[in-house]
This record gives C-alpha cells, structure tokens and sequence, in this order.
C-alpha cells in the first residue's frame, strides 16, 4: 500500500514538471525609478526578486509546484510595487509607494519571511530600513512640494 501511495506521488510529481508557469522578466521600458547608489543595493538584494522586472530566477524555480509558487509571489509582489514600472504610476499613487515601502519593512512585514528563509541576504538590519525609510521620506516630500508648486502654478 505504502509503496503505491509513494510511486503514485513520484508519478505525479513527474508529471507536474511538463506543466510551466512562464516566469518572466519583462524588457525594460524607461519607466524604471531613479534609485540613488546609496541606497540601490539595498533595494536590490531586499526587493527587486519580487518587485521589479530584474527577478533572479533560482535553479530551484524549474521544479513544479515551486515554480508556481515562486511565479505567483513574483506576480503578486509586481501587481502592489515594481520598481521598473515607477514612471507609469500617477503622483498620488508614487506617495501612497513611497509610504507604504517604509511602513512595510519597519513592520517587518517585507521582505516576506518566506523569502528570507532561501535568501538570508536580504535581511534588512536596522540601519537598512532607516536608509530606506529616509529616501522614502525625502523622495515623497520633494514629490508633495512639487505637486504645490504646480497647484500653485495653475492657479
């Protein structure tokens, strides 16, 4: 019975391989957001798996189910923040962002535990998120005083 049961899985989990999520990395477009050196490769080893076009596929995402899994959570993570699509999105919706990056990590709500079981790289220290938090901070007030001065401007 044991030994059934057990081919029965193998069998399954063979067949499964012949079945594909696509996992993609779209060409860049320009829309990407313009990221300070200091503060970049913090982002890169932390957030662009999920949240940019620039995922690095690990060997481990050929293998079904993980491949669905890894998709799905690429999916997910680009459909609420990407990066390479900064430029497409609407001024309130770049401070909403801006806002919710920093709430996410002092959270520790991001990266997802999950994540930072495989890549323990992307941990981020302390010092990490106030770095993050600040940029976010500074970026979504220089966004706010120039949606002043336009208002401003217009009237």
């Amino acid at each position: 019975m044991f030994k059934k049961l057990f081919l029965t899985i193998i069998a399954i989990f063979l067949l499964l391989q012949f079945f594909r999520t696509e996992r993609t990395n779209p060409q860049r477009t320009g829309n990407e957001m313009n990221i300070p050196e200091y503060v970049q490769p913090i982002l890169a080893r932390a957030c662009f798996d999920c949240h940019s076009h620039d995922t690095k596929w690990p060997w481990y995402s050929n293998i079904m189910p993980v491949t669905y899994l890894l998709t799905n959570h690429v999916n997910e993570g680009r459909k609420h923040l990407n990066f390479s699509e900064w430029g497409t999105y609407s001024q309130n919706k770049k401070e909403d962002k801006l806002l919710e990056i920093c709430e996410e990590i002092e959270e520790k709500k991001m990266p997802l535990e999950q994540y930072l079981m495989l890549h323990s790289e992307a941990t981020l220290s302390q010092e990490d998120i106030k770095t993050i938090c600040d940029w976010a901070d500074g970026v979504r007030n220089e966004l706010q005083s120039s949606s002043k001065t336009g208002e401003n401007d217009e009237e």
